[in-house]
């Protein structure tokens, strides 16, 4: 070992500590160029970490991507709450939540709100995210009214929403046989295939209904063995953007993974395409009279929550006026770790764990969610990075929109102030 002796008026006093370690951040650099950086260190046989995350430090890791806006201006909608958080680094789960003008200009403006749930990768959703709106807004503008009609007939709405999901994934994995003979660079040529290569929901179906399994089988006879414990091939989604593996021919899905290095090809494929990004489009008449709220999550939820207890949380919300008043004091709990969740301790929201603390309705559902009450639960949950993290949470977004009734408007007020 070679060494020197040095005076503690060598180093600089403005100092940061890193693992146990103290580096002088003032002079790091320069040592780097000069000399060899410091170690600072004491010698030591014990290691520690930080302390353990507060109620605060909670609250503020739910709350880091939460929003919430009043709306004007778009009849009906009073507001809306939305949060996010993630398991995954990027998180694979986005959302948008956009007002924009009538696509027959009116003079109205509509509201939109997304849900979108990725999955083995952000680039399909991250995509979605910036691309899917202007696709159905382009679709919506084509429509006019019919010859003596003032409205666009409602299914026509809903077809033209149709074909602009269609028609971007279209844009995703049809382009893509085209793409890949063009004369661009390689570095552009794997930007444009990167859509492909993940893949996300808008909102979620999966082939737990009856219906989509029945519809998939009848799409390829023979091949009873694509649908099994909720699965396509493996994925747990029947509509989705992207997802190559399940779209492409098996010697096209070969050719990208050499010549780009695309992803394995899934032996499995036959007869693709096996998923679809086509939506089953519904519409909901909102009664002006009757206050209601809309609940979107990604899946990351709803494991945890059923439909109808995160109605009863959001409902108990309201009730509750501002945060925390209404609710019993917190109850003391044993010390705990997640043992007893292989034995009689249910994982999901139980409503003996219910708590109202937050003044974002979303937030409030993923509290109650992750352990609601129980503080160590919830901080034990969060304390996981990534990729442990994936053990005992996935990505969660959410999104709470509030229509009608002024007296829904001023208990939701009254919370944020």
């Amino acid at each position: 070992m070679v060494h020197d002796d040095v005076a503690d008026d060598d180093v600089a006093d403005d100092d940061v500590t890193l693992g146990g370690a103290t580096y002088d951040d003032v002079t790091h650099d320069d040592a780097t160029q000069y000399d060899a950086p410091y170690f600072r260190g004491l010698p030591s046989n014990r290691w520690e970490v930080g302390p353990e995350i507060s109620r605060d430090q909670v609250a503020s890791i739910l709350s880091e991507a939460a929003y919430s806006f009043p709306v004007r201006h778009v009849t009906g909608v009073v507001r809306y709450d939305g949060a996010q958080v993630a398991s995954n680094i990027p998180c694979e789960d986005q959302f948008i939540h956009d007002k924009f003008p009538s696509p027959w200009n009116d003079g109205n403006y509509w509201m939109t709100w997304g849900i979108f749930d990725g999955h083995m990768g952000c680039q399909t959703v991250v995509f979605l995210r910036e691309i899917l709106l202007p696709f159905v807004r382009h679709s919506l503008c084509q429509l006019r009214p019919r010859s003596g009609e003032e409205i666009v007939p409602e299914e026509l709405v809903q077809d033209a929403i149709m074909q602009g999901f269609v028609k971007l994934d279209d844009s995703i994995i049809k382009e893509a046989y085209y793409m890949c003979q063009r004369e661009e660079t390689l570095p552009v040529k794997v930007k444009k295939l990167a859509p492909a290569f993940s893949g996300s929901c808008a909102l979620l179906s999966t082939c737990y209904n009856g219906s989509e399994v029945a519809r998939i089988l009848n799409e390829h006879p023979g091949e009873e063995y694509i649908v099994g414990n909720g699965r396509v091939l493996g994925l747990g989604v029947s509509r989705a953007f992207g997802d190559c593996q399940w779209k492409w021919p098996i010697d096209f899905q070969k050719e990208v993974q050499q010549r780009f290095y695309g992803p394995v090809p899934t032996r499995a494929v036959q007869t693709p395409p096996y998923l679809t990004a086509e939506p089953i489009v519904t519409s909901t008449k909102i009664d002006p009279e009757s206050p209601s709220f809309l609940i979107m999550a990604t899946d990351g939820l709803w494991g945890l929550v059923s439909s109808e207890q995160a109605v009863n949380l959001v409902g108990r919300w309201l009730e509750s006026g501002a945060p925390g008043k209404g609710t019993d004091p917190e109850p003391t709990y044993e010390p705990f770790d997640f043992g007893p969740f292989w034995k009689d301790m249910d994982w999901k929201f139980v409503e003996e764990r219910e708590t109202v603390q937050d003044d974002n309705a979303a937030v409030h559902l993923l509290r109650n969610a992750l352990g609601g009450n129980h503080h160590e639960m919830i901080a034990g949950r969060l304390a996981f990075d990534h990729p442990s993290s994936r053990r005992v949470l996935d990505d969660m977004a959410v999104q709470v929109v509030f229509f009608n009734n002024d007296g829904i408007e001023s208990k939701i007020i009254s919370s944020d102030t």
